[in-house]
């Protein structure tokens, strides 16, 4: 409860500094998350008073912490608004609060013993047999929480993963340099996330009365959501790249396409392709274009005289890569030659001299490519 307070109160002082769509629902999860384990903590000390509206909290919370995860996943890798998935959003968002609702309602229907019966035989004890009438409804009500929280965090991990994958892949197709970009840090938070779900699901699954008996298995649990939640919150509040900085980078600089137009009647594809993929690679032998910082496929595009649609279809179809990959592997033979011609030359001179913008890229690209430029 307290890390994710600390990690609110941080991302509420960062919004505050720079307003970011995409870390306001960052925000939203760790408020969430807040509540939903300040109201474990209130389950734990066995303080009664009040639960009906703590034990509503708690189930409006649990199910909405992940899909809240989900959205900010969303608004860092995809420039649709939100109202283009209304339907996950009704779902993600709507059910909760449905079920919260169904749950507070049903606790001003039971009568005062029917409360009682039901927060010591299920909520304290996970026994059924001997509750009936609305407190067994309750009861009903409350194991589909759990099927719901269930279907929820293995939907959130899916699309997530998924997602981000897709942001990837967009990526690699038009940074050269993609190490400051990749999502490969929010992939791990996925990780983390898909952790603290197993972790959260068996909590479920066993009830939370269970650890009332076993408070060492409290204790561990406590520390792992605690260091997972610090480290979502942490990679949040550092993250400086999403859709939105690819979306103006992608702006055309030129609007050179017409270039291309005279020859689409007389020449295949094929051939246009090849023809263009020719150019490119003249112009990294004998320019060393590769070398450029920070280059992407706007820049080569209107260095060779076309668009970056075509561009990425010459190299699709004629290279079967990436532009990433083409680039860096450029950028790897060269490495190549300077480390045979250069033996002593250090790591990071090495790395520089040929176009990476770090170590880490040059010995990342050299395990993936190396490999190519021994066959050239």
């Amino acid at each position: 409860m307290f890390v994710c307070g600390i990690v609110f109160v941080e991302l509420l002082f960062s919004q505050l500094r720079h307003r970011d769509g995409a870390r306001s629902w960052l925000m939203a999860w760790a408020a969430t998350a807040t509540l939903l384990y300040a109201m474990h903590l209130n389950y734990f000390s066995g303080q009664l008073r009040f639960y009906e509206c703590f034990d509503t909290i708690y189930v409006v919370c649990n199910l909405l912490v992940y899909p809240l995860y989900l959205i900010y996943i969303y608004k860092l890798t995809d420039l649709r608004p939100l109202s283009s998935r209304r339907w996950e959003l009704a779902c993600f968002i709507g059910v909760p609060v449905l079920m919260g609702g169904l749950v507070g309602t049903m606790y001003l229907l039971m009568s005062q013993g029917e409360r009682e019966v039901f927060q010591h035989e299920f909520l304290y004890h996970g026994r059924t047999s001997s509750i009936h009438g609305l407190a067994l409804i309750m009861t009903r009500i409350h194991q589909l929480c759990r099927v719901l929280f269930a279907v929820f965090l293995i939907v959130s991990c899916i699309f997530g993963i998924r997602q981000i994958n897709r942001f990837n892949h967009s990526l690699e197709q038009f940074y050269a340099d993609t190490e400051q970009r990749h999502m490969g840090r929010q992939r791990a938070v996925l990780w983390a996330l898909m952790v603290c779900s197993i972790v959260s699901f068996v909590v479920n699954l066993f009830g939370r009365q269970h650890f009332e008996s076993h408070s060492w298995t409290l204790y561990v649990l406590s520390v792992l959501f605690s260091v997972m939640l610090l480290y979502i919150g942490w990679l949040g509040l550092t993250n400086t790249f999403s859709i939105i900085d690819m979306h103006r980078d992608l702006k055309e600089p030129t609007p050179s396409a017409e270039e291309h137009e005279e020859t689409k009647e007389t020449e295949k594809p094929d051939d246009r392709y090849c023809k263009l993929m020719a150019l490119v690679q003249q112009t990294m032998d004998e320019d060393h274009y590769f070398l450029q910082n920070d280059l992407n496929l706007n820049t080569l595009a209107l260095h060779v005289g076309t668009n970056r649609t075509y561009l990425l279809q010459a190299i699709r179809q004629c290279e079967g890569v990436s532009f990433s990959e083409y680039i860096n592997r450029q950028r790897i033979a060269y490495a190549e030659r300077l480390k045979a011609e250069y033996p002593e030359m250090h790591a990071e001179e090495l790395a520089q001299r040929s176009g990476f913008s770090s170590v880490s890229a040059y010995y990342m690209n050299r395990r993936r490519y190396a490999h190519h430029s021994e066959k050239k």
